[in-house]
């Protein structure tokens, strides 16, 4: 596989996230085409540097690191996969319901062009992940630094919302920051919510 094009995306989409996604804009990509040639390959550089950093030079025993290892694959991945596609299907399901008007406060949302919202949302939200996949690969080879290492995966939400301006704006303009508040809620809370149960069910089995 060709690395090549993914480091370029991942070092533009870090360096100047708003003009990357105007080029994503051009691109005739589907969901398919994006995890193949994106996420998928990141994913499996993560599943490497985790088995390194937890098997090979992990301190604890070689059966806790295989634990530690199967544990962030199965619980991390899996949660951040759910929490995209729940996410999106249950924003194609309510968002388009949403019309409050309360004195100063206007939240319209049945404008939302439906067809188009699930292929631009995944492809905001898939590309907006660049951080949180990079810090879990850099996580996985120093997993006694996580919690710094992650922090730097909050950057994702500027992505995010950068990447909205480009990819939302044609498709709700009126109330873009709302759809981008809201959805990021919804993201943010579906990953947590996931990665607790998924968590909480597989020490179940330990």
């Amino acid at each position: 596989m060709n690395f090549s094009p993914i480091k370029n995306r991942v070092q533009a989409l870090l360096v100047d996230p708003k003009r990357e996604f105007l080029v994503i804009k051009t691109e005739s990509q589907t969901s398919t085409s994006i995890l193949n040639n994106y996420v998928y390959p990141l994913m499996l550089v993560f599943i490497i540097t985790t088995f390194i950093g937890s098997v090979v030079f992990g301190d604890d025993t070689l059966i806790d690191g295989i634990i530690n290892f199967v544990f962030s694959v199965l619980v991390t991945i899996p949660a951040v996969f759910l929490s995209i596609y729940i996410g999106i299907w249950s924003m194609k399901k309510v968002f388009p319901k949403v019309n409050l008007n309360y004195q100063h406060f206007k939240l319209n949302l049945p404008e939302l062009k439906i067809e188009t919202l699930g292929l631009k949302t995944f492809t905001l939200i898939a590309y907006s992940l660049t951080p949180v996949y990079i810090s879990m690969i850099v996580s996985g080879v120093f997993p006694g630094l996580s919690e710094l290492i992650n922090l730097f995966g909050l950057y994702g939400f500027i992505i995010y919302w950068l990447g909205a301006e480009v990819l939302i704006d044609d498709m709700i303009p009126k109330n873009r920051n709302l759809f981008i508040i809201l959805s990021l809620t919804i993201f943010v809370a579906l990953f947590l919510v996931l990665r607790l149960g998924m968590k909480s069910l597989f020490e179940l089995f330990l």
